[in-house]
C-alpha cells in the first residue's frame, strides 16, 4: 500500500506533513482566486493573512489510529461581507485505487456543487482492495452546501472537500475535517464504518433517551377507550415507538393556544388521525393529550407528530418571517389539504427567527405538560433554501452563483434536533425520530429512522440513508399491500399464498440486512415477523455496523451489528436456491468463535492462511445469524467451536473449545466470553479448572497464560430467573372459569408498580378478545365483547385464591409458591423486567399473532382470520 510506505518513513507523521493539506480559495460569483501568499508556520499549523481575512490551518494527529483533523479557521477582519468558495484537498496516498464521492463509486472530478446534498455522506474516499484514504467533514459542523472531489488522470493523486461560507465582518467560521487512512475489504463501507468510529457519538441513539426507541414502529390506533389494550397490543408486536399523528389543530401552531385555537374547528382526538374529526374546547384537546401521551407512555414512546419546516398560513400572518423566502423574494406556494385536509400551508424556516422561537417554545410545552417521550419530524429531506429572515449571522449559511446568501433548512430541522434533545421527560432526555433523514445534518442529529415505504420500494435510498444514521435503528413504513402486486384474481389460492409469503419473506431479509424493524402493519399475520421483533431489537441493541468485516457467496444479503464479543453476523438468502457458503471473517489478532443466535454450535476452521471460515448452508430464504460467542487473543490460526444454552430459566451457559497458536511472547492474553445482558456470572471453568474472572454486563473476561488447546465453560444466571417451569406456568390459574386470580400490588407502590400491575390484569381481556377479532386494529376492540379483567388490590389486602403478587426482591425473579406467582425486583424497573418475563412464558400458551383481514384475495387464499403460518398447513393437510 501506498500510505503503508508513507507510514514507514514518517512514524510521527504517518499522514504526511502538515503542508501537505491544502487550501484553494475563491470569492464570490465570479470565482476570483484568493492568493493566501506565504504563511506564518509553527509546528501543527500554519496562518495566512491578507487584506480583511485571517486564515489559519490547524493539522493534529489522533494518536493510536491513521488519522489527523484538520481545523480550518476564517475571520473577516475587514468592514464588508465575505463570500468564500473553500477546496480542502489531501493526497489519496493509495496506488490503484477508485474514487467514491460519498454516493457512488466513479471516475475522478473536481468538487462541484448540486441543487441538493441529500443521500450523499460528506466522504471523499480513495478506495484500494485492501485498505484506503479519506476526507470526511466532522459532522457537529453544519453546512448549507458541500462537494466532494477527485483527481488523478491515470491514477488517483488527491481527495478533496468543498464548500461556500459566508463571513459578517468581525466573524469568524470554522470547518472541521478529518483525514484518516482505513483497512480491510470493506470497500466505501469500510470508509463509512471508520468515520463512525472518529465520531461516535453521531451514530448512536443520543445517551438517555428512552430504550423503547430501539424497537418496532407504526400507527398504534388506540384511543382512550382501549388504552391499556394498546400496551399488551405493543409488548406483542415489539413495538417501541409509536408515530403518534397529527395531534395538532393546525400546522405550525404545535402546541395549541388561545391565539390560533379554533374550538369550532375540531382536533385528531386521542388517537392517530388525519383530519380533525373531534370538537371540544382548547381545555379539551389538553386534555386528551395529556391521556394521549401520558397514560400511552407505558410500553412504547409516543412521537409527537409535526411538521416544523411548514405551517398554516394563518400561523404565518402572526409570524411572517417564518416563511421560506425564495432567491427572487418570493414565498413558496400554498398547499391546500397537506398535514391536515383544511390546513393552507407553506414552506417554513424554523430557527433564528419569530416563528423559529415560537416552534422551539411549543417544543418545550409539549415535553412539559403533555410528556411525549419524543417529537417526530415528518419529511426530515427537506432542503428547501431560505434567503430570508432567520439566517443573520448563521455559521451554516451558504451563497449560490449570483453571490445570494441562503441556509438549507437541514441547518433548522438540527438546530431544533438538538434543543429538542435538550428537553427532558419522566428523567429521560427527549428524543427524536425523523421521516427520511437523508442528509447527514439531521441524519447525525436523530435516533430513529423512518424509510416511508416498504423495503422494495425507493430502493436507491436505502442504503445511502443507512449509512448516514451509523448504528441507529431505521423502520419500514406502509404496509405491504399484496393485493396491488399479485395478479391475484387470475392465480390460483396456492400461488397467492407463495406470493403473499414472498413479500414477507423479503421484509424479513432485508430487515436484517439493513437494521430495519418492520412497522406493525407489515407483521400482523406473520408468526415469523412477530417472532423477529425481539432478535431485531436485540442486534440493533448493539447497533448496525457499515462494514459486515466478512464475505460469503456475493448472492448473499449480508450484515454485522455490534464489535468484538458484541458482534453478530448475519446472511440472508434472497434467492429461490440454496447456497452453500464460508463466511471468511476479516482476519484478527484474536480469535472469534461463533454460534448461532439460538445458541446451536458453530465450528469455526482456520486454514494455512490463518482465515477462519464458518460453513453454512441457507436454503431458498432462509437467514442465518451467529452470535460471536468467545474472543481468545492475542491468537491466530484457530479452530474450534462454541454453543451456548440461553433460554434457561435458572441458569445459562457457555461451552467452547479451541486449539490455536498464542502470538504473544510468553503465550500471555485475555479470553473473553459472551453473556446475556443482565446476566450474573457465577463459574468460569478453564481446563476443567476454576478461575477468577472480572465479569462486565454482557461479557466475562479472564487473563493469563493462553492454553494452546482449551475447553471453557461459562455459567450465569440470567436476568430474571424463573423458579417455575414452562408447565406450571402454563396451568397456573390465571382463570378458572368465573373464578379470577388476584394482582396484588407491593408495599408503597409508585406509578410504574400500578401500571405493572394494570397491564397484568388486562393480559386476558386482550387475549379473549382478540380471539374473536384477530384482524382489527387495537382501537376496534371496544366493540367486542371485554374479557375477564384481574382485579387489582393493594399490599396490605387478605385476599383468597391465586395470588399474582408484586414484591421487593435483591433481583428480577418470577417465583411460583403453590398458588402466588410472585413477579419480584429490586425496584419498579426489575419487577417490569420480571413481569415481561413472566408474558414471554404465558404467550407460549395464550399465543396471538395478528390474522389475515376480510378480503376478496385473502378469502380465495383461505387466509381470512388464520396467520399465514396457519393458512399454509391447513391447505397441506
Amino acid at each position: 500500500m501506498a500510505f503503508a510506505m508513507a507510514v514507514a518513513g514518517a512514524q510521527e507523521q504517518p499522514l504526511g506533513s502538515p503542508d501537505t493539506v491544502t487550501i484553494l480559495i475563491a470569492e464570490g460569483p465570479a470565482l476570483t482566486p484568493v492568493d493566501l501568499g506565504e504563511p506564518t508556520v509553527e509546528e501543527q499549523s500554519a496562518t495566512w493573512r491578507v487584506p480583511g481575512l485571517t486564515v489559519a490551518r490547524t493539522v493534529i494527529p489522533q494518536a493510536n489510529v491513521f488519522a489527523r483533523h484538520i481545523e480550518l479557521s476564517f475571520r473577516n477582519i475587514g468592514d464588508a461581507q465575505r463570500l468564500l468558495d473553500v477546496t480542502c484537498s489531501v493526497p489519496a496516498m493509495l496506488d490503484g485505487a477508485g474514487w467514491w464521492d460519498g454516493r457512488v463509486k466513479r471516475d475522478p472530478a473536481p468538487a462541484e456543487f448540486t441543487r441538493n446534498d441529500s443521500l450523499r455522506a460528506p466522504i471523499s474516499a480513495a478506495i484500494g482492495e485492501q485498505a484506503g484514504m479519506a476526507l470526511a467533514l466532522d459532522p457537529e459542523c453544519l453546512l448549507s452546501t458541500f462537494a466532494t472531489g477527485a483527481t488523478g488522470e491515470e491514477a488517483l493523486s488527491e481527495l478533496s472537500f468543498r464548500t461556500r461560507i459566508v463571513l459578517d465582518p468581525g466573524q469568524t467560521l470554522t470547518l472541521p475535517l478529518v483525514q484518516y487512512a482505513f483497512a480491510g475489504t470493506g470497500g466505501y463501507r469500510a470508509a463509512v464504518q471508520a468515520w463512525y468510529e472518529l465520531f461516535p457519538e453521531y451514530f448512536s441513539i443520543t445517551p438517555g433517551t428512552r430504550p423503547s426507541l430501539i424497537g418496532g414502529g407504526g400507527y398504534v390506533f388506540s384511543g382512550r377507550p382501549t388504552r391499556e389494550l394498546q400496551w399488551e397490543e405493543a409488548r406483542r408486536f415489539g413495538m417501541g415507538w409509536e408515530w403518534a399523528y397529527c395531534p395538532a389543530q393546525t400546522p405550525g401552531d404545535w402546541y395549541p393556544d388561545e391565539r390560533f385555537y379554533d374550538p369550532e374547528k375540531g382536533y385528531a382526538g386521542d388517537m392517530d388521525r388525519h383530519r380533525n374529526e373531534v370538537k371540544g374546547s382548547l381545555d379539551d384537546y389538553r386534555r386528551d393529550m395529556r391521556e394521549r401521551f401520558q397514560r400511552g407512555w407505558w410500553r412504547t414512546s409516543n412521537a409527537f407528530y409535526l411538521l416544523p419546516h411548514a405551517a398554516d398560513i394563518t400561523v404565518l400572518e402572526q409570524f411572517p418571517d417564518g416563511a421560506i423566502i425564495g432567491p427572487t423574494g418570493e414565498p413558496t406556494n400554498i398547499m391546500v389539504g397537506w398535514i391536515k385536509t383544511d390546513a393552507q400551508t407553506r414552506m417554513a424556516y424554523p430557527w433564528g427567527n419569530e416563528y423559529g422561537q415560537e416552534v422551539a417554545r411549543d417544543i418545550e410545552q409539549i415535553a412539559a405538560d403533555f410528556g411525549a417521550a419524543a417529537i417526530g419530524f415528518d419529511e426530515a429531506y427537506g432542503a428547501d433554501l431560505q434567503y430570508g429572515a432567520g439566517i443573520e449571522g448563521e455559521p451554516a449559511r451558504a451563497w449560490d452563483d449570483e453571490g445570494r446568501v441562503y441556509a438549507s433548512t437541514q441547518v433548522a430541522l438540527s438546530r431544533l434536533a438538538e434543543h429538542i434533545h435538550e428537553q427532558s421527560v419522566r428523567g429521560h432526555t427527549m428524543g427524536m425520530v425523523m421521516n427520511k433523514p437523508t442528509n447527514y445534518q439531521t441524519a447525525t442529529r436523530n435516533d430513529v429512522a423512518m424509510h416511508e415505504y416498504v423495503p422494495w420500494m425507493n430502493t436507491e435510498a436505502i442504503e445511502p440513508m443507512r449509512l448516514l444514521l451509523g448504528h441507529k435503528p431505521m423502520s419500514w413504513w406502509t404496509p405491504p399491500r399484496p393485493e396491488t402486486i399479485l395478479n391475484w384474481e387470475e392465480i390460483a389460492p396456492e400461488e397467492i399464498r407463495e406470493g403473499i409469503g414472498g413479500l414477507y419473506d423479503y421484509i424479513r431479509l432485508a430487515s436484517l440486512r439493513w437494521g430495519a424493524f418492520p412497522m406493525n402493519m407489515q407483521l400482523w399475520g406473520v408468526e415469523e415477523l412477530v417472532e423477529l421483533m425481539p432478535v431485531l431489537r436485540e442486534l440493533l441493541t448493539e447497533g448496525w455496523q457499515a462494514d459486515p468485516a466478512f464475505t460469503a457467496d456475493e448472492r448473499l444479503w449480508t450484515a454485522r451489528y455490534g464489535t468484538g464479543a458484541g458482534a453478530f453476523l448475519v446472511a440472508g438468502n434472497p434467492t429461490r436456491e440454496t447456497i452453500a457458503t464460508e463466511i471468511a471473517p476479516a482476519m484478527e489478532p484474536v480469535t472469534t468463535l461463533y454460534c448461532a443466535y439460538d445458541g446451536s454450535e458453530r465450528s469455526v476452521q482456520t486454514d494455512e492462511t490463518g482465515q477462519p471460515s464458518i460453513s453454512l448452508e441457507l436454503g431458498p430464504k432462509q437467514h442465518e445469524i451467529l452470535r460471536a460467542a468467545v474472543h481468545i487473543g492475542p491468537a491466530l490460526g484457530s479452530s474450534g467451536t462454541a454453543s451456548m444454552v440461553l433460554d434457561g430459566l435458572t441458569e445459562g451457559s457457555l461451552e467452547a473449545r479451541w486449539t490455536c497458536v498464542p502470538q504473544s511472547y510468553e503465550g500471555r492474553g485475555t479470553i473473553a466470553a459472551r453473556t446475556p445482558q443482565g446476566a450474573t456470572v457465577i463459574s468460569l471453568i478453564l481446563n476443567g479448572e476454576e478461575q477468577e474472572f472480572e465479569a462486565h454486563d454482557g461479557a466475562v473476561q479472564w487473563s493469563g497464560v493462553l492454553p494452546r488447546e482449551g475447553t471453557l465453560r461459562v455459567a450465569w444466571t440470567p436476568a430474571v430467573v424463573v423458579e417455575a417451569t414452562h408447565g406450571q406456568i402454563a396451568e397456573f390459574p390465571f382463570i378458572e372459569g368465573d373464578a379470577l386470580s388476584t394482582v396484588v400490588l407491593p408495599a408503597d407502590p409508585t406509578e410504574r408498580d400500578r401500571y405493572l400491575a394494570e397491564h397484568m390484569s388486562v393480559y386476558f381481556d386482550y387475549w379473549q378478545r382478540r380471539q374473536e377479532k384477530p384482524e382489527v386494529q387495537v382501537s376496534s376492540l371496544v366493540e367486542v365483547e371485554p374479557g375477564p379483567r384481574l382485579p387489582v388490590v393493594e399490599a396490605a389486602q387478605d385476599v383468597a385464591g391465586p395470588l399474582i403478587v408484586f414484591e421487593e426482591a435483591p433481583r428480577p425473579v418470577v417465583r411460583l409458591d403453590g398458588q402466588v406467582l410472585i413477579v419480584a425486583g429490586p425496584d419498579d424497573e426489575g419487577r417490569e423486567q420480571a413481569m415481561l418475563r413472566l408474558m414471554e412464558l404465558m404467550d407460549e400458551r395464550y399465543q396471538h399473532f395478528g390474522a389475515f383481514p376480510e378480503h376478496p384475495m385473502y378469502a380465495k387464499a383461505g387466509m381470512v382470520g388464520r396467520t399465514l403460518e396457519k393458512a399454509m398447513q391447513a391447505a397441506n393437510q
